[in-house]
């Protein structure tokens, strides 16, 4: 099948383009994903000029839903709604199972300088600068004979390497700061070494960004099968508490003979054992259907399990007492409990996602009171 006849949406684009006489070139990660033959639902055009009204007249055409996105920089997103049925051809979960057919979103942008070329100097990583002029697509021409590779994207795909633009990258937009750890969660790339010294040194620029977008960068990392190791990283590197400040308080915290890891580590730790257990699980459709049921549009259960994870202790440090030479920690998933609901409403969690994170931490410690018990009840 040709990437026309599989996509239809780009012909009605593409019209739309010849009619206006402007110049529409699908770019970044779609390009990216679509050579790495990974899903691909989730559209980029950069637009000579008159994105919002491209945008609006594609909507209509697909009765699709458009939002605008940013009136000044001509900014727009178009939404088709999932009609069922049908998987998509890639296998688009971060634990490789399939799933039913999702909405297709489009975006459309104004260059953000005066040439394409100029344009693509303002993205975030060489990965995500390769685009296509739509006027030479047609149904016979592979996609990949045609892309346009002006910032070196290609050899970077091949390596499995995230290399920002240029220093200002980071300060253009600094959600990217999380971006470039979510790019390596997803496609288990690495971050080019510059690159994470210059994501070192802009940290403090995450402050300035929205928690909505902060939360959906961060459960993207959380939904792969390698949010342990990325939660490390950017752990070393200070930028996770700058997301999570709360997290702070689990700093060097002893913790006694009973557990082989301080606090913290041990918090990082569980995360990482809770993947080991999703992928004994993985063959098990009942776990699978509980862990991937979504609890908030595309945030699934599993994500919020390794969030809880990570800081089912977050009360320890608040109640930690030496009692006849033994440390104790009594009460502590009370406390991480009250800390949770300051964590989930920072990160604007719904009520729903809320009380499953405070339940989680409150009943940690559960069902290793039960295993005392060579029977428990039906009730426990």
């Amino acid at each position: 099948m040709s990437f026309l006849n599989e996509y239809p949406q780009i012909k009605i684009i593409q019209e739309i383009a010849r009619k206006k006489k402007i110049a529409i070139y699908l770019v970044g990660g779609f390009l990216r994903d679509y050579l790495l033959n990974r899903s691909c639902q989730d559209f980029d055009f950069a637009v000579e000029k008159g994105a919002l009204k491209v945008a609006h007249q594609f909507a209509q055409k697909i009765k699709g839903v458009y939002v605008v996105l940013d009136k000044e920089r001509g900014c727009a997103r178009v939404v088709r709604p999932a009609k069922g049925g049908a998987r998509s051809r890639h296998p688009p979960l971060a634990d490789g199972g399939w799933q039913e057919k999702v909405a297709l979103t489009f975006d459309f942008a104004d260059f953000r300088a005066a040439t394409l070329k100029k344009d693509l100097f303002h993205r975030d990583f060489t990965i995500n600068t390769l685009c296509v002029d739509l006027n030479t697509l047609d149904g016979f021409t592979q996609l990949s004979k045609i892309l346009l590779n002006f910032q070196n994207g290609l050899p970077d795909i091949r390596l499995k390497k995230i290399r920002m633009i240029s220093i200002k990258t980071f300060k253009e937009d600094p959600l990217r700061l999380l971006r470039a750890f979510s790019l390596k969660a997803i496609l288990d790339f690495k971050i080019e070494p510059k690159t994470l010294t210059q994501i070192k040194k802009d940290k403090d620029l995450i402050r300035s960004v929205s928690y909505e977008r902060i939360r959906d960068e961060l459960f993207k990392i959380l939904e792969t099968n390698r949010a342990a190791e990325n939660l490390k990283a950017m752990d070393k590197i200070g930028l996770l508490e700058k997301i999570i400040p709360q997290i702070t308080v689990m700093y060097n915290v002893k913790q006694g003979t009973y557990h082989h890891l301080d606090v913290w580590p041990h918090s990082l730790e569980t995360v990482g054992q809770l993947e080991r257990v999703f992928e004994e699980m993985k063959n098990n459709s009942d776990v699978l259907s509980y862990v991937n049921e979504s609890l908030a549009g595309p945030r699934r259960r599993r994500g919020l399990m390794k969030l809880a994870a990570l800081l089912h202790d977050i009360g320890k440090p608040d109640t930690r007492k030496k009692e006849d030479g033994r440390i104790s920690f009594h009460g502590h998933e009370r406390v991480g409990k009250a800390i949770v609901r300051a964590v989930a409403k920072l990160l604007k969690l719904s009520t729903r996602e809320r009380f499953i994170l405070e339940d989680m931490v409150l009943w940690h410690l559960r069902p290793g009171y039960l295993s005392n018990f060579k029977n428990p009840s039906e009730r426990s």
